[in-house]
């Protein structure tokens, strides 16, 4: 699992948590913005994951130097993140939120 799908993960638990907690009557807007994201994350997975599949494995050099060490070629992966704006009166609850994990 790439990181898309550890965020997909944790925007689920967030929706089930809005779903069970006291303010479950009040956040629907909430939990369809986060149901959206993460819906976002997971097709931004499954194409990271389509992707890496269909790179040709590439054949492993091996460097030799300095005693016959060998050293793995390295792939740099650039991932972005995703953003998500909550109202302010959700984001005291949010930082909390991240308090306690």
């Amino acid at each position: 699992m790439n990181r898309f799908g550890e965020i997909a993960d944790e925007l689920n638990e967030l929706i089930e948590e809005l779903e069970r907690g006291p303010l479950a009557a009040r956040s629907k807007a909430l939990r369809s913005a986060l149901q959206r994201a993460a819906d976002r994350a997971c097709e931004a997975e499954r194409v990271l994951r389509a992707e890496e599949e269909a790179q040709p494995e590439a054949p492993k050099r091996v460097r030799r130097s300095n005693g016959g060490a060998s050293a793995a070629p390295t792939q740099a992966v650039d991932v972005s993140g995703v953003v998500i704006q909550l109202p302010r009166a959700w984001r005291a609850a949010a930082g909390a939120r991240r308090l306690h994990d």
